[in-house]
């Protein structure tokens, strides 16, 4: 694997890590507009995408 080629695989994670983040604060809107089982649902999600 090339120099730059991490270099690109660093930045992407770095972008998807950012809109997980900008992501969570939406949370609490979603589950109050949706309802509990969605909120959770979409709280699940978040943990198996970030881990």
């Amino acid at each position: 694997m090339t120099l730059k080629s991490r270099a690109f695989i660093k930045s992407v994670q770095s972008l998807i890590g950012t809109v997980i983040g900008v992501g969570i604060f939406g949370l609490p809107y979603v589950s109050s507009q949706a309802g509990y089982f969605v909120g959770l649902g979409y709280l699940i999600i978040l943990g198996i995408v970030s881990y």
